[in-house]
């Protein structure tokens, strides 16, 4: 039981770190992809 629960775990920590990984390239790929709109501004994340 806890082996498969660390399994998951492991798992879905490989995924979130894939994901982080493929969005930080994104960021250095196209430096101003992420933009955040608050009070009617743009801002630049």
């Amino acid at each position: 039981m806890h082996e498969n629960n660390i399994t998951l775990l492991c798992n879905e920590a490989e995924r979130l770190l894939q994901l982080n990984i493929s969005l930080l390239q994104k960021m250095v790929d196209e430096p101003n992809f992420l933009v955040e709109s608050g009070n009617g501004a743009n801002l630049l994340i």
